[in-house]
């Protein structure tokens, strides 16, 4: 049926065809040498955007004190021998950061690297595969990797330390549990978490009411 999102087993069904096995060995061609520049060379660099996360959660839940102050700013420009921006987003996100704060700066940085990569193999996963449909594997999924793999933001999200992509996979997800039609949890949690990282999201809710996803949002609310 036309407009019909493929299950599971159809998904597994059409990538053990020879073009679905094709696709994954062009797509994996294609992801390594940007997993090498994007992400091996990118250990070594300086993250514009990841001190801004981590070292405020640090202030908050290691010593008391305020994730906004100016000291906090100074006193990890200080430490890392670079510039470091104010934290600029809601309190509540740091409920997400705060992991961050259970490993070494260093070691978090790299951390938040990995998650930002296995972000973009489950976004190529759930676009190309879940909502855009298995239709799109060929020609069309090939271009749009090439395309994602050569575009600049990815990989500035991926050089600054950025959560952006977490935050769209996030929306993803709460996108497809709609229109497969899952609990209302499966919609409220992945959109509370990208809320929660950019709070712009939550203009989705208003999204989920002209749909009459009623449940969705009060669990979204609660």
């Amino acid at each position: 049926m036309r407009g019909r999102f493929p299950d599971r087993a159809e998904i597994v069904q059409r990538l053990s065809s020879a073009e679905g096995r094709a696709v994954l060995v062009l797509a994996a061609l294609l992801y390594l040498p940007f997993a090498f520049a994007c992400g091996w060379h990118y250990v070594f660099i300086p993250h514009t955007d990841f001190p801004s996360f981590y070292w405020p959660a640090l202030a908050a839940f290691g010593a008391g004190g305020s994730p906004y102050s100016a000291d906090v700013v100074a006193s990890a420009a200080g430490q890392l021998d670079q510039q470091v921006f104010p934290f600029l987003y809601p309190p509540p996100s740091l409920l997400l950061f705060y992991p961050l704060t259970w490993f070494p700066y260093e070691t978090a940085k790299i951390g938040m690297l990995v998650v930002n990569h296995l972000t973009i193999l489950a976004l190529v996963y759930v676009v190309l595969f879940r909502l855009l449909g298995l239709r799109t594997v060929g020609r069309f999924a090939l271009v749009a990797l090439v395309l994602f793999f050569l575009y600049e933001p990815v990989a500035i999200t991926l050089n600054h330390g950025q959560v952006n992509l977490v935050a769209l996979l996030m929306i993803c997800l709460a996108w497809l549990a709609v229109k497969e039609q899952r609990h209302p949890l499966a919609v409220a949690v992945p959109l509370v978490l990208a809320i929660l990282l950019k709070t712009y999201p939550a203009l989705l809710l208003i999204l989920l009411l002209t749909r009459r996803q009623y449940r969705a949002v009060a669990w979204s609310v609660g």
